[in-house]
């Protein structure tokens, strides 16, 4: 039979192992215990421990009270675990040396001194009244740091603290052993069982906090990512009709949340009238066949108008709907810039009417024979590539943005226009037979007269097209209209770009009052000097056109550049030279006059290469710009200026005849020499 020596060695190498195990473990995977843990470890020990302790008092053999002693030691280890983990205290060596050393100090006290089993478990009790004042005195300081569920647990340590008291005063009160050892086993089983209901209780209670806590936490992180989002959730009990909605919900819909409900008939009134419908219907397939909710609507909030687009699910209770969830968002300000970017890519951002791919898109839905008869008019501007090389881009759009105001003018809601290239667009009018597409035409040309732009009309050449029946193809219905159309063109153009010259050389002849005289005087100069060069008929013709436009490119020359009595800065200079290839381009966009726009381009390039714009020299110049360039030059000399004095006819023929290889052709100026006073004679 075990004697208690045994029994007590064997318990504190039991104890000193576990210490060390637990130790080795925590360290070697670098585990933290959990104070839940520990404590659910020392509920079972505990109560393992008591029934250990029933069976000894049933009988009383060593193996129940080494077994009662283990439970017990093991368990008290986890309960310290379990309580410092809820401090977030680190077992230092330190404590375990004073647990080991006490423990230690109690066995050997009772094997050295032979005491009885009394004083052996007052030592036991020493050492746990030890063990939870320690606990104690680590806490205190922290007391006010502590949340209410670890306070708790401190106090059920405080009554652990009284249970030992009690036991401590009851082993000395009662010597006689068989006394003591029920009574003790009484109390202890009394106390433990207790205790351990109380600690399941705070740890059950701490365990509803943390969960409780949790919630919440999911709650406001949930409210939160709504705020951010803009998300609104809601949800329909199917049996009251009631909406009960979330926070966000309630600032979309603008209204006051009194206890988080919203009556479904006030959003219904709020939803558009257009949209009524298309709600209900969504809603009625969620609910009866189970399809996706996916709506976008428009809604009316105290004056305000909002796009709201909503997704939903049902909930089944018994095999019924008896609930739908859903949220929505405000996506006003997405909806406006999808609207924005849809027009922005159907129509022309200068005219506002439909562009090309709108026309391209929209035209295969005229393909029914509802639409029959299908007449279109293929309208082009005259004059609008003169209009932006004569007075700059600005006047060309201001052209264009005229020419679909005279044709919207005469549009009616069933028909549409589109601008389908530069200068060209297009009206398609469906139920329209082709003499009534004809007067729509000429509706239009009525009502270009009402606009001009620099003194120049708007003009139009357009062509009218009808397609009767589904078996004529449209592409041929297009090409009969631009073939009108283009026939129109070469009858209006000519006379057109003529009257479009003219104003744009009465227009300089405005801004400058010296250009009309200037131009005058180099072309009769320079056809004196082509006819003593015993040019060509056609050749002096030609100059003496060319004499008359060749500073018509000044026109884009700003006004006070031209008045300007003083000298020109550098700035004003460089725009100043941008005028021949001004000229250039004007001429090149007249048929009639294109031959003379090289003679025009090049009348300031010099005979060595230093001119302008190109740096031509020599025979790259064409002979009529070089008879230009002298006349031109002798004008400007000779003529009245309020920026410079006028020199006389003899020094200015001298300052040509010093540039004659430089700036001028030598051929030319002798001529001129040779010839002078005949040609000054002349003029």
């Amino acid at each position: 039979m075990l004697n208690i020596d045994t029994v007590m060695v064997f318990v504190f190498s039991i104890y000193i192992s576990c210490i060390g195990v637990m130790i080795y473990v925590r360290k070697h995977f670098k585990l933290k215990y959990s104070g839940y843990s520990s404590f659910f470890v020392y509920f079972v020990f505990s109560l393992v421990s008591a029934i250990f302790c029933y069976l000894r008092m049933q009988d009383d053999l060593t193996i129940w009270r080494m077994l009662s002693l283990l439970m017990l030691v093991v368990s008290k280890f986890f309960l310290m675990t379990g309580f410092l983990s809820f401090l977030n205290e680190r077992f230092s060596k330190r404590f375990y040396s004073v647990v080991v050393v006490i423990l230690s100090f109690t066995v050997h006290m009772f094997v050295i001194l032979e005491l009885d089993v009394v004083y052996y478990n007052i030592l036991i009790l020493i050492h746990n009244l030890l063990i939870h004042v320690y606990i104690l005195y680590r806490v205190t300081r922290k007391w006010h740091q502590i949340e209410y569920g670890k306070q708790l647990v401190l106090i059920l340590n405080s009554l652990f603290i009284f249970k030992v008291l009690i036991m401590i005063g009851l082993s000395l009160h009662n010597y006689v052993a068989e006394d003591f050892v029920f009574q003790y086993s009484v109390v202890r089983i009394t106390f433990t069982s207790i205790m351990s209901l109380l600690l399941f209780v705070t740890i059950l209670n701490l365990f509803m906090d943390i969960m409780y806590k949790g919630t919440k936490a999911t709650n406001n992180r949930l409210k939160l990512a709504q705020l951010i989002s803009g998300t609104g959730s809601w949800e329909i009990d199917l049996e009251t009709n009631k909406v009960y909605a979330s926070d966000v919900a309630f600032q979309i819909y603008e209204l006051e949340n009194i206890d988080g409900t919203i009556a479904l008939e006030d959003i219904q009134s709020m939803v558009d009238k257009k949209d009524r419908d298309k709600l209900d219907r969504a809603l009625h397939n969620l609910i009866h066949y189970n399809e996706p909710y996916d709506v976008i609507f428009k809604l009316h909030t105290n004056g305000k108008e909002k796009f709201i687009h909503s997704r939903a699910s049902v909930e089944y209770l018994y095999g019924k709907p008896s609930t739908i969830v859903g949220v929505f968002v405000d996506v006003t300000n997405i909806k406006k810039k999808e609207d924005q970017l849809t027009y922005i890519s159907y129509h022309d951002a200068l005219t506002g009417l439909y562009n090309r791919r709108y026309y391209e898109e929209k035209i295969t839905e005229y393909t029914d024979k509802d639409k029959l008869p299908l007449s279109i008019i293929v309208i082009d501007i005259n004059g609008l590539k003169l209009m932006n090389d004569a007075f700059g881009h600005h006047s060309g759009d201001k052209l264009l943005v005229l020419a679909a105001k005279a044709i919207e003018e005469s549009l009616d809601e069933s028909s549409f226009s589109a601008r389908i290239g530069g200068d060209e667009f297009i009206i398609i009018l469906p139920n329209c037979n082709f003499k009534t597409a004809e007067k729509k035409a000429n509706e239009i040309l009525l009502n270009t007269k009402k606009y001009e732009v620099n003194d120049i009309q708007l003009s139009f050449a357009l062509g009218v097209g009808t397609r009767n029946s589904l078996d004529e193809r449209y592409s041929n219905v297009f090409k009969t209209a631009e073939d009108d159309m283009y026939r129109m063109k070469m009858l209006e153009v000519p006379s057109m770009r003529s009257s479009t010259i003219d104003t744009i050389l009465s227009t300089l002849y405005e801004n400058d009052r010296y250009s009309e005289e200037h131009s005058r005087a180099v072309s009769k100069i320079s056809v004196e000097i082509a006819r003593k060069m015993n040019m060509s008929f056609k050749q002096i013709n030609d100059i003496r056109m060319a004499g008359i436009l060749h500073d018509i490119g000044k026109i884009i020359t700003s006004r006070h550049i031209l008045r300007k009595d003083g000298v020109l800065t550098n700035q004003e200079l460089e725009e100043m030279k941008r005028h021949p290839e001004t000229g250039y381009r004007i001429l090149k966009a007249s048929a009639e006059l294109e031959h003379l726009a090289d003679i025009v381009l090049n009348h300031h390039e010099w005979w060595n290469g230093e001119g302008y714009p190109n740096g031509r020299k020599e025979e790259e110049i064409p002979i009529l710009a070089r008879v230009i360039a002298v006349a031109d030059v002798f004008d400007a000399m000779t003529s009245q200026r309020t920026y410079r004095e006028t020199v006389s006819y003899k020094v200015a023929l001298e300052e040509i005849t010093k540039c004659s290889g430089t700036q001028f052709d030598p051929k030319v100026v002798e001529v001129f020499k040779e010839y002078f006073n005949d040609i000054v004679d002349s003029n």
